[in-house]
């Protein structure tokens, strides 16, 4: 038993360069599929910012930030389980302000309807979906909030929105 265990260690140490070799070449090939797979993430993720992008500029005039630009931003980023992208929302509230991070950027009343537009594009292929969202006004719904409820038929058929007063 003791001659065998010896056996089998001697066997590793002498194919220790053969086995090294393999598990460079593995490594390698699991590399390159990480690196196909990242830049075909990297191109689906460039044409759903487009389309966000886009759907998202329909959705802020009724809000009343008809003058915002929005933009979904991809930077590169370690490699990492989730690719090799970094993706952040910016935003230019003002005519000729410069865009930068929408946590950044925004004030409070525009975060809330940015992220109220940002919903709406995000579940627009969902069905059956209730949105819940709590106001802090007790007069009632503000403007902005019942213009993007009634804009479109399209989106009052996708979601129902429940408003909650906090008295």
């Amino acid at each position: 038993e003791m001659w065998q265990d010896l056996q089998t260690r001697l066997s590793a140490i002498e194919g220790g360069d053969a086995h090294l070799a393999a598990l460079a070449a593995a490594e390698a090939a699991a590399d390159q599929a990480y690196q196909t797979a990242a830049a075909a993430l990297r191109s689906k993720r460039e044409a759903a910012a487009r389309a966000l992008d886009a759907a998202m500029a329909g959705e802020l005039a009724p809000l009343k930030m008809e003058r915002a630009v929005f933009t979904t931003a991809l930077t590169d980023a370690p490699a990492g389980p989730e690719g090799i992208d970094a993706v952040t929302f910016t935003v230019a509230t003002n005519p000729g302000a410069p865009a930068g991070p929408l946590n950044k950027i925004a004030s409070g009343g525009e975060l809330s309807r940015f992220l109220l537009a940002l919903k709406v594009c995000l579940t627009r292929q969902e069905s059956d979906i209730t949105m819940i969202f709590a106001l802090c006004a007790v007069d009632g719904l503000p403007k902005s909030f019942k213009a993007n409820i009634n804009s479109t038929d399209e989106t009052s058929n996708i979601i129902s929105i429940i408003f909650l007063k906090h008295f």
